[in-house]
């Protein structure tokens, strides 16, 4: 949390997340709420207010962590994307020498942001959304499915693209491929689908 400047706003009751672009500029702060009813009503991550200045910006312009990552990414030539900053953390806990992993900030990808990854010679993308569904095998496991692909195809003119896909359940349904830990990540990640 330190390399990362995380914080709390103990007022808010928000995780304070800062975001930073490839050349450690502050672009935007958001706030992760922890209380219920806020996340109930969708306003789960809201940009910050510190002293009456709103640090809002286009989540999609970006890739959470691409500062404190991208050394090692250009390196590997290969990136794991996330949904959200809290998988990069933990990736970081898990690989502290060897965090090749950056979040999209939500579910889909943007022209800004696979230039960025483009700037760092990513060869290789693996997407490790997370799972949205109870069941793999029903519709919603589906269309977590297709959406999946469908961004993967969306990046194969560019990359080779992976996808993490949990059909064995070793995943509680919400959870980021990373959330049970290093040994079902790793599952995971061996079981990537080439797209």
């Amino acid at each position: 949390m330190k390399k990362f400047n995380i914080m709390y706003s103990v007022s808010r009751n928000r995780i304070v997340i800062p975001h930073y672009d490839i050349f450690n500029n502050l672009i935007g702060v958001r706030g992760r709420s922890l209380r219920k009813e806020e996340v109930e009503n969708g306003y789960k991550y809201m940009p910050m207010e510190i002293q009456k200045k709103l640090y809002a910006h286009p989540t999609s312009s970006s890739l959470y962590g691409i500062y404190r990552n991208k050394r090692i990414i250009r390196n590997q030539r290969q990136v794991v994307l996330f949904e959200s900053e809290k998988s990069v953390l933990k990736a970081e806990s898990i690989y502290p020498n060897n965090n090749y992993t950056l979040a999209l900030s939500g579910k889909t990808i943007s022209d800004a942001q696979i230039k960025l990854l483009l700037k760092l010679n990513v060869n290789r993308v693996i997407l490790a959304l997370d799972r949205d569904y109870k069941d793999f095998y029903s519709d919603k496991g589906f269309e977590c499915y297709e959406n999946m692909k469908s961004i993967g195809r969306y990046l194969k003119s560019y990359f080779n693209v992976h996808i993490m896909v949990d059909d064995k359940f070793l995943l509680e349904e919400g959870d980021s491929p990373i959330d049970q830990g290093k040994d079902i990540f790793e599952k995971l990640y061996k079981r990537k689908i080439k797209i």
